[in-house]
């Protein structure tokens, strides 16, 4: 697994080293790799805020992120981007810039590269402290169900309530240390409100179209769901859940601005290393090699691995040290309008908040192992062996005709006290339909309990858990499914936010109907610190006959809209 993740990095470094090595010899070997193991040792929180992402993304665009997205890297931020500052700073064009970064100036002489470069930093920074102090403020005012600093993140998130607090704040921020710290004020404040519309359009339309993402495949879901939820008696659970009815799935447009996005965060947290590169060396080549091919490839690898082996539901107040460490390179990057911190003090801060965030995660772990919780399986184990009982890797060719999804948990006494959510557990079985190429077409949820051609049957929306056996159940009859129909996932999300370490007595199963086997089992409770999992799914082979395969993923998040994503990785 590790090989195949970082396999590509690996065989990158050894290739940009002989590069390094034939184009200048052993001091450009010794300096490409300096600057490789220093971008890779500081860029922990770009990782680990990058996988956050990743998870909402469908498999093609992280695929295009890990491929399109290194050329961007490697070449556009660590090459081309300074040659354009330096080339608009100086009135060059882009190869009288080239020209003259290749000469290798000293950085003391005023028309050198560096130099250059460094008298572009302050608007430099205005733009990326803009962004990224965005992204951590409006983190920081969210409400989330676990917190690690309570007693500063929960009064935070009270306050945080007053629309638009952030950009406020934001705006405030870049005003007062323009006016105070630039010596070209107009320029500054140009460029962090650059960052700051930048931000505001690329997540925003990231979120519009990942919102509506799913509007096509269950299209007016919210009608017939108000509609059948009235008849059926659950219009008070349509009420109480809320929020939109479209599955939000992050391809198409969604896909690309989620793209978009990681591409300027990745920009955002890079500027500071870019420019303290010039401190180590001038040659623009070897900061490419360093940077780009080495540092850059093993951040999106690193990127991989946490999505892969679900290590941010294992640590999960790593999400947590990762942001506040945007926040404080936030505050550096924008504190460097008027002095620059040394990139090396940057980067430590950073490692120091994901240390403090990981140290407090395993205090969490050994807490609650101490009960009986295990919280340290992954994805790959929970796939390869399931629940606490081993489930079968699929079922009998042609033996499947009718297959049941049950879910049941115990109501809840109590939460966690790391745990602001409510008493009350509502857990939700979801079945997300997908055709031959991925492209979801169609959803049984609780706010649409039954598909469009009436082959999958909701039983209804369960909201405390109590009741004996299972309390949701999807029925699936497979000789009604429509033929477009390739592939059926059944998945599972904690409404109220627990995660499954908080839950009593909570499984999920997939039954043939017919023979009344169980086909699958995961017991949920004690399977880790995530709020959701990828269950099963049901394939139509090139026979026609259907199949089933346990997955038993772990994944996080509270609804099934942000659970597609994930979904269609398995497919």
């Amino acid at each position: 697994m590790n090989l195949r993740i970082f396999g590509w990095s690996y065989a990158v470094t050894a290739a940009a080293l002989v590069v390094a090595f034939v184009y200048g010899g052993v001091e450009a070997l010794v300096l490409c790799a300096i600057l490789g193991v220093l971008e890779i040792s500081l860029s922990f929180d770009n990782a680990v805020v990058n996988a956050t992402v990743l998870e909402r993304m469908s498999a093609f665009w992280q695929r295009i992120f890990l491929t399109v997205g290194i050329v961007i890297a490697v070449f556009g931020m660590r090459l081309v981007f300074p040659l354009l500052i330096v080339g608009i700073t100086a009135n060059l064009n882009p190869v009288e810039a080239f020209r003259l970064a290749l000469e290798q100036r000293p950085e003391s002489d005023p028309t050198s590269y560096a130099h250059l470069l460094n008298e572009a930093y302050p608007s430099i920074a205005a733009f990326g402290g803009m962004f990224l102090l965005m992204l951590f403020l409006d983190w920081l005012f969210a409400e989330r169900d676990v917190r690690w600093l309570s007693w500063l993140e929960r009064p935070l998130a009270r306050i945080g309530q007053l629309n638009r607090l952030s950009i406020i704040l934001a705006v405030v921020a870049l005003v007062v240390l323009a006016g105070t710290l630039a010596a070209d004020p107009a320029k500054v404040l140009v460029a962090g409100t650059l960052g700051l519309v930048t931000y505001l359009l690329v997540n925003g339309l990231g979120d519009l179209f990942e919102q509506a993402g799913g509007a096509d495949a269950i299209a007016s879901s919210g009608e017939e769901a108000g509609d059948g939820a009235e008849e059926g008696g659950n219009g008070a659970a349509a009420a109480r859940h809320g929020g939109p009815s479209g599955l939000a799935k992050a391809a198409g447009k969604a896909g690309f601005f989620l793209f978009l996005y990681l591409e300027v965060l990745d920009a955002a947290f890079s500027f500071d290393g870019v420019i303290g590169a010039f401190a180590i060396t001038t040659d623009p080549i070897i900061i490419a090699l360093g940077l780009g091919l080495i540092g850059a490839m093993f951040v999106r690898s690193l990127t991989v691995f946490l999505v892969r082996k679900g290590t941010l539901a294992d640590y999960v107040y790593l999400e947590h040290g990762a942001h506040w460490a945007i926040g404080a390179l936030s505050v550096i990057l924008l504190v460097g309008i008027g002095y620059h911190v040394d990139e090396v003090v940057t980067g430590l801060i950073g490692v120091a908040f994901i240390g403090a965030a990981f140290v407090s995660s395993v205090i969490r772990n050994r807490r609650l192992a101490a009960r009986g919780i295990d919280t340290h399986r992954t994805a790959d184990e929970m796939a390869a062996g399931g629940g606490h009982e081993p489930a079968p890797a699929g079922a009998p060719s042609g033996s499947l005709t009718v297959v049941r999804m049950g879910l049941g948990w115990d109501a809840a006494e109590k939460a966690l006290p790391d745990s602001a959510s409510s008493q009350v557990v509502d857990l939700d079985a979801s079945a997300l339909l997908f055709d031959e190429a991925g492209e979801l077409v169609d959803a049984v949820w609780y706010q649409q309990l039954e598909s469009r051609d009436g082959s999958v049957r909701h039983t209804g929306d369960n909201l405390t858990g109590l009741g004996d056996g299972d309390d949701e159940s999807i029925v699936v009859d497979l000789t009604r499914l429509a033929p477009t129909t390739a592939h059926v996932v059944f998945t599972v999300n904690s409404f109220t936010g627990q995660d499954f370490s908080q839950i009593e007595n909570a499984f999920v199963r997939v039954v043939d109907e017919t023979s009344g086997a169980e086909l699958a089992r995961y017991d949920l409770s004690g399977s880790g610190s995530h709020n959701a999992q990828i269950t099963a799914k049901l394939s139509r082979d090139e026979a026609g006959e259907w199949r089933m395969t346990s997955i038993g993923a772990t994944a996080t998040g509270r609804t099934v809209q942000e659970l597609v994503p994930a979904s269609t990785a398995h497919l």
